[in-house]
């Protein structure tokens, strides 16, 4: 997304007046830390949704300190293409932490900071094999 495009967004949403760049950059950094959560929401996930799922919408509200949910739904509508185009972000300690901090009363949290487990149950229940992929 160009600047050109970012200016245009914004105009297009006046409630977005105020967001400023470091703002700008949170919430595609914190929503791109919430992708699993918006996917898992997600009938199809290659395409970007049209709306986040409102634990997500509470979540990145939380994150952010915004009081208002509805501007993170603006933010979402005006930049959420931004969001899905990029690759995944890799995030700083202090930006996990914060994150976390925020998720944590919404009872998730980044998903990556405990590796994935697959693994498999015999007929009595017992772990017959456990791995990382």
């Amino acid at each position: 997304m160009s600047l050109q495009q970012i200016t245009e967004a914004l105009q297009s949403y006046p409630e977005l007046a105020l967001l400023d760049f470091h703002g700008l950059n949170l919430l595609i950094r914190y929503a791109s830390l919430a992708r699993k959560d918006i996917d898992f929401a997600q009938v199809n996930q290659l395409d970007r949704p049209a709306f986040l799922p409102p634990p997500v919408v509470r979540l990145l509200a939380t994150a952010l300190g915004e009081k208002d949910t509805r501007w993170i739904e603006a933010c979402w509508s005006a930049f959420g293409g931004l969001v899905w185009s990029q690759p995944l972000v890799s995030p700083t300690n202090d930006e996990i932490l914060a994150f976390n901090n925020a998720s944590l009363c919404h009872q998730t949290s980044f998903r990556h900071l405990y590796p994935p487990v697959h693994s498999a149950r015999g007929p009595d229940g017992i772990i017959l094999e456990s791995k990382i992929p």
